[in-house]
């Protein structure tokens, strides 16, 4: 079977901010499940010769509504290379780009949560054409 490379390259990511505030006095529930509904927001700058930024941010917990273990904010940006003569739309970036960073956010959001000493926050697989349709 014979590989044929995507016209789409991720480059690599940088994480802009995590900020992890704990609520103090919070019990985690037994099974460390959590109730609460992620904000997540995408962007994209085309920088100039086919390559492309998406900044993905995150928030849990930001307004404070709900009683929570912790509020967490997270920004980060992927770089993506699109290198095809076929004009790119703009909706088709989108989808694909954050398809391919989502499961970086996805486990860095565990990570910090885990290395903070409660149960890990595992962000659920996302639908990404609906996601942003919501946007």
């Amino acid at each position: 079977m014979e590989i044929i490379e995507s016209v789409l390259q991720f480059r690599g990511y940088v994480v802009n901010e995590i900020n992890f505030i704990k609520t103090e006095g919070y019990a985690v529930p037994k099974g460390g499940k959590f109730n609460v509904q992620p904000e997540l927001k995408s962007s994209t700058i085309y920088e100039g010769e086919n390559t492309y930024k998406l900044t993905l941010t995150l928030g849990i917990n930001m307004q404070k509504d709900i009683d929570f273990p912790f509020e967490l904010f997270v920004s980060m940006t992927g770089i993506f290379q699109f290198n095809s003569q076929q004009p790119e739309t703009k909706g088709m970036l989108e989808k694909n780009t954050t398809a391919i960073l989502f499961p970086y956010l996805r486990t860095l959001v565990s990570s910090v949560t885990m290395n903070a000493n409660i149960p890990p926050f595992i962000l659920p697989t996302v639908n990404v054409s609906k996601m942003l349709e919501k946007q």
